[in-house]
This record gives structure tokens, C-alpha cells and sequence, in this order.
């Protein structure tokens, strides 16, 4: 039984991974992100950053960036939206998904600017081409999120959505 788990635990890192890098080659967006910012508050945030450690190091390295250049922009970003939750509901409604596409913005904006001064101790010039790259990217992220929001919400029993039900 523990091979088992084993192989699909294999199996499923090799299959996000490849993902991942279609994903990222065809439209620059970071799937990785999304199921973090989805998982976020669902999951013991132990767990979810010990795997949005591991899963973020395995994108450094298949982007070709500093290991933890890919962790650092995403735990700034969830910073972000923590201190936009303070203030603002992320529950439900509108303005939680313009919190999330606010996170998502600033995701993609650092993941420009920072791997360029890690590597050359340089910032990278924000144009504003950059920006709509940034901006189209987390509305890409956001169509995710909400779509990855309506499959989980049918497994939710009616009153209660830390319940999954089933059947």
C-alpha cells in the first residue's frame, strides 16, 4: 500500500510539473499559484507551505531562476492578500475576486522584476506592456480560480464548506 502511494505521489508530481511548464510556455500563467491562493485557508497553512515549498523549488528549477526566487514572490503575494483579507472579505462576492486578481497582479508583476535583480542586481523595467501582460495573466488566473471554485462548491454539502459531500 505505501509503493502505492508512493507511485501515485511520483506519478502526480511528474504530471503537475509537466503542467506547470505548458501552462507557463503557452500563456505565462503559474498554475501553482492559483492552487496555492485556492487552497489558502482551506488547508493547514503547515502543509500548504511545506508543498508550496517543495512544488516551488521543482519550478525554479524548471524556469531556470535562483531557488526561492519562486517562493519568496508567491509567499509576498500571499502576504498581500492576507493584509487585503484584514480589510476587505475573501469569503464571498465580487470584491473577494477583485482581492484575488489584485494578488494574482502583484504575483506576476514580482515574478518579472524580481528574478532579473537576483540574477543581475538590476530591477527590470516596469513598462506599461508589462503591466498588460500582468494584468491579463491574473485575469486568466482569476477565470481558474473561479472555475476550480464552482467544481469544489458542488462537492460542498449545502451547510457546511469545510464538508465535502459525496454522492
Amino acid at each position: 500500500m505505501i509503493v502505492l502511494k508512493l507511485i501515485y505521489t511520483i506519478t502526480g508530481v511528474f504530471l503537475f510539473t509537466f503542467l506547470e511548464s505548458l501552462f507557463s510556455s503557452l500563456l505565462g500563467i503559474n498554475i501553482a499559484f492559483i492552487l496555492f491562493l485556492f487552497l489558502y485557508k482551506k488547508v493547514d497553512w503547515r502543509v500548504l507551505f511545506s508543498l508550496m515549498f517543495v512544488v516551488c523549488l521543482i519550478i525554479d528549477v524548471t524556469s531556470h531562476y535562483m531557488l526561492g526566487t519562486n517562493f519568496l514572490v508567491a509567499m509576498l503575494a500571499l502576504i498581500f492578500f492576507s493584509i487585503l483579507s484584514i480589510f476587505f472579505s475573501t469569503e464571498a462576492g465580487i470584491l473577494s475576486w477583485i482581492v484575488r486578481m489584485f494578488a494574482f497582479f502583484v504575483y506576476y508583476s514580482l515574478l518579472f522584476v524580481l528574478p532579473s535583480f537576483f540574477l543581475n542586481r538590476t530591477f527590470a523595467p516596469i513598462t506599461v506592456d508589462v503591466l498588460k501582460i500582468s494584468l491579463f495573466r491574473s485575469i486568466i488566473s482569476l477565470v481558474i480560480i473561479i472555475l476550480c471554485e464552482i467544481v469544489a462548491g458542488r462537492f460542498r454539502k449545502e451547510g457546511d464548506k469545510s464538508n465535502i459531500k459525496l454522492g
